[in-house]
């Protein structure tokens, strides 16, 4: 797990991912006591930028797809 913090907002840079990775980016925020949470899988490759969309979900949804990753 790696805490990001935006640069401008929208762009959360993370320079230290091994190119040629595979991996699963899990995105989670909550507003106004709703969960929301994107899953996106990638190979890290250089100077790459990945988009995400949040949808809300339930914790128990939630933690079904974690242990889909295990």
């Amino acid at each position: 797990m790696v805490h990001l913090s935006s640069d401008s907002g929208t762009n959360f840079p993370y320079f230290y991912a091994p190119v040629g990775l595979q991996c699963t980016i899990v995105a989670v925020g909550v507003k106004d006591s709703t969960l929301f949470t994107s899953f996106v899988p990638v190979t890290i490759g250089s100077n790459q930028t990945v988009n995400f969309t949040l949808h809300a979900t339930t914790t128990d949804i939630f933690k079904s797809h974690l242990l889909e990753l295990n």
